[in-house]
């Protein structure tokens, strides 16, 4: 029992590291985006064409970020529930 909690605590200790440098790094990027839409606000000699490109790649950067933390959410749960059922399994057969 106590290999499983243990098991589950680094497993959760790991999880909010990930989510703590993810979120910093999506926090960045959004202050990237609107430091960038700032900039083109201001200059009015970008075509309308380029302005459009860089919006699409900001939404584009937004859906696979929002992709990526899904992916790690559901790997997460995955590792979590392989590892303490694998652990149920030892500690049974152990006795």
């Amino acid at each position: 029992m106590y290999n499983n909690e243990m098991t589950k605590k680094m497993i959760k200790a790991h999880k909010a590291s990930f989510e703590n440098g993810f979120n910093a790094v999506v926090m960045l990027q959004e202050h990237t985006v609107k430091a960038v839409d700032n900039v083109m606000k201001q200059l009015p000699w970008i075509p309308a064409e380029s302005r459009s490109i860089i919006n699409d790649c900001h939404g584009i950067y937004k859906k696979y970020t929002g992709d990526f933390k899904e992916a790690a959410r559901e790997n997460y749960s995955r590792l979590e529930k392989m590892l303490t059922s694998g652990m149920d399994v030892f500690q049974s057969t152990k006795q």
